[in-house]
């Protein structure tokens, strides 16, 4: 749920990576991603880093060194 121009929950960020990697249909540098959020400031920098490491576990999301994340 959004308050306060931010999202707080997690499962809601983690819908909001997986859609938005989706759109770009390309992996992009986690850390691109990373600032993408924050400098939009819609997330808290800690839900995104468990959300992020959350969908890596589960395999939703993959980490390329080079590329960087990509919706699986």
């Amino acid at each position: 749920m959004l308050e306060g121009g931010r999202l707080h929950e997690k499962e809601d960020v983690k819908i909001l990576i997986l859609y938005t990697l989706s759109k770009l249909n390309r992996a992009i540098p986690t850390r691109a991603l990373v600032d993408l959020f924050l400098n939009s400031e819609i997330v808290e920098y800690f839900t995104l880093k468990e959300a992020i490491d959350e969908l890596i576990g589960t395999g939703h999301i993959a980490v390329d060194v080079e590329e960087g994340v990509t919706v699986l």
